[in-house]
């Protein structure tokens, strides 16, 4: 089985064999972040992000190169393009759980965010006395839509 394979990358273009390496390697990335991101190692995530950065841009330099020639795909073999469809296929599909997990993350930081924001907001605010609600919202600097009326003399 190794030696048709091989056999078959030695008559497909580079650029698909490169692009169906890239493939294969970001799709293993975009799993390990998930991995990461539940661990939460923050180290792990910023090495990791720098790799992916740098596959992503190969990856779609690649693929304009490939769009540029369809030739490329002509004149590979079925069972190269079948491969590469199939390697197309697993990483739609890691990159959409790795945009999941991504957004979850995201969410999390947000409601910690305000969840301490809101603790701190209920230890600046007087507690047990009355307030004028019309300079209440001064407390915190936050624009209030509450306006005193203006009257205006047109007679004088």
């Amino acid at each position: 089985m190794v030696r048709s394979i091989q056999s078959e990358e030695t008559k497909t273009d580079p650029v698909i064999v490169a692009t169906l390496s890239i493939i294969d390697e970001l799709t293993v990335l975009l799993s390990n972040e998930i991995q990461l991101l539940k661990q939460q190692d923050v180290s792990g995530i910023q090495a990791l992000l720098r790799h992916k950065g740098r596959l992503v841009m190969n990856y779609n330099t690649n693929m304009k190169s490939i769009i540029a020639q369809p030739n490329l795909l002509q004149q590979s073999s079925q069972e190269m393009r079948n491969r590469l469809k199939e390697a197309g296929t697993k990483l739609a599909k890691a990159t959409e759980l790795n945009a999941a997990a991504l957004r979850a993350a995201a969410m999390a930081t947000q409601n910690l965010i305000q969840t301490i924001v809101g603790l701190a907001r209920d230890e600046v605010l007087p507690k047990n006395s009355y307030a004028d609600p019309r300079t209440a919202h001064m407390m915190l600097g936050a624009y209030s839509p509450m306006c005193p009326p203006v009257a205006i003399n047109h007679t004088a």
